[in-house]
């Protein structure tokens, strides 16, 4: 008929055909790659978990492909006005390479433990975010501590503020702009500290998490190619046999039900 397209169908020659072909082969061939790539990620990572001091990552040696190297401690209220627990903390960083250490439940935050811990910190040219749960309260509370490379990146810091005092010191956002341009030169790290037995109080915790979620939303809406870093003491196993900070690899028993 004059005037007819012909379909899409009739002007596809055996040239198309093979470069459709060719394409669904790169992708098979793309698949595969991925795959074995993961499959060597596994290995490695399973191999490091076996070290002999840490379970899951192997930190006495740092690759030169490591940017930012994070940890998290819960200090069990020793942190705060000991100089001896405090030195050696940083020291402890110094030695893993550690960039940043959040300190969870560090102790009394009165403004002199926390200044004194600051002032250390500042001594070596580090630097330390801190929050408290009240001045008098020994439980809750957390401590950033920053070497000197990090701690020359200004930040702006949001603190989780609820009305229910349990629930206080426990979440803070901390963002980092190195006002070099470019949305991914930012970063984003959430400290959380969050409660024990989650699931008998989930009110209180959907609020925490919910306030979490905004925060990081809000980032990733102004930041889409910058990172955000969850860093701190999820509690997040039902079973605290299995909400551990240390477990013997090699000689893990059975889950244990409470």
């Amino acid at each position: 008929m004059q005037g007819e397209t012909p379909s899409a169908n009739t002007m596809m020659g055996p040239a198309d055909h093979d470069e459709e072909h060719d394409q669904e082969g790169n992708t098979e061939l793309d698949l595969d790659r991925e795959a074995a790539r993961r499959s060597v990620m596994h290995e490695q990572a399973d191999e490091a978990s076996r070290h002999a001091n840490w379970i899951g990552d192997n930190l006495d040696t740092k690759g030169n492909q490591t940017g930012l190297r994070a940890g998290t401690n819960n200090f069990q209220r020793k942190l705060y006005g000991s100089p001896a627990n405090s030195t050696e903390a940083l020291l402890h960083m110094q030695r893993l390479g550690m960039n940043m250490l959040l300190a969870t439940e560090p102790g009394q935050g009165t403004p002199t433990n926390m200044n004194m811990l600051r002032d250390l910190a500042a001594h070596h040219t580090w630097r330390v975010i801190t929050m408290n749960r009240d001045d008098s309260t020994i439980g809750g509370g957390m401590a950033l501590i920053l070497d000197e490379a990090w701690a020359k990146i200004p930040t702006t810091t949001m603190v989780y503020e609820p009305a229910i005092k349990e629930m206080c010191g426990r979440v803070m956002a901390v963002t980092f702009n190195n006002r070099i341009q470019g949305m991914q030169n930012k970063l984003l790290v959430i400290g959380v500290h969050a409660p024990n037995s989650a699931e008998r109080n989930l009110e209180d915790v959907t609020r925490m998490l919910k306030w979490i979620q905004r925060q990081i939303t809000e980032f990733e809406r102004d930041n889409p190619l910058a990172t955000v870093m969850l860093l701190g003491e999820l509690n997040a196993a039902v079973n605290t046999y299995l909400d551990t900070t240390r477990q013997e690899y090699y000689e893990r028993d059975e889950d244990r039900e409470e």
